[in-house]
């Protein structure tokens, strides 16, 4: 029982000896704290605008016994034919024109939603496609930095595609763009 008593006594002052080690092992050093400041900020900003200044319009052909491709330039307006035998007998053509306004010096982008787009004989079902919109500014930039006085003016362009003998009429359609406000 000696032995047994005397290992008895060793295992607890060996437990004594170690549970007084972990408290100052467990006690945590002083911290070192600093504290900064920070700024909190927020912009709201003027909702914005779009207006449409003016449509695509290609004007008026004649249709020829081959596919006429014509393009409008949406940086300079002017419209050249790129191939075929249709032939351009007047009317108005333009580029199509608009306006966003909002805070002044914002980014305002513009994108279209298609690219390709069917435009209808009215009256009938004969098509003619419209694609290859071309968007941009006056310098042929899509992506704007909005003017002092919060506002930028962008152009669409596009090709006009004329089949071989296209039945006589208006061709009628519409096409989306969408300017993106940063």
């Amino acid at each position: 029982m000696d032995n047994q008593k005397r290992a008895g006594k060793l295992g607890i002052s060996r437990a004594a000896l170690l549970l007084s080690a972990f408290p100052c092992l467990a006690m945590p050093a002083p911290a070192l704290a600093d504290t900064i400041n920070s700024s909190l900020s927020a912009e709201v900003r003027q909702p914005l605008t779009v207006i449409k200044n003016s449509d695509l319009i290609f004007g008026n052909f004649v249709a020829g016994a081959a596919n006429s491709d014509f393009r409008i330039d949406a940086v300079t307006g002017i419209m050249t034919q790129l191939n075929g035998d249709a032939v351009v007998i007047g009317g108005t053509t333009s580029r199509a024109s608009f306006t966003a306004t909002g805070t002044p010096f914002a980014q305002a982008n513009i994108r279209r939603s298609q690219n390709s787009i069917n435009i209808v004989r009215v009256g009938g079902t004969e098509t003619m496609r419209v694609n290859d919109f071309w968007l941009g500014n006056r310098a042929g930039l899509r992506d704007q930095i909005l003017d002092a006085s919060g506002q930028a003016t962008y152009f669409v362009g596009g090709r006009l595609r004329i089949g071989a003998n296209q039945a006589p009429g208006n061709y009628r359609g519409s096409f989306d763009v969408t300017i993106e406000y940063f």
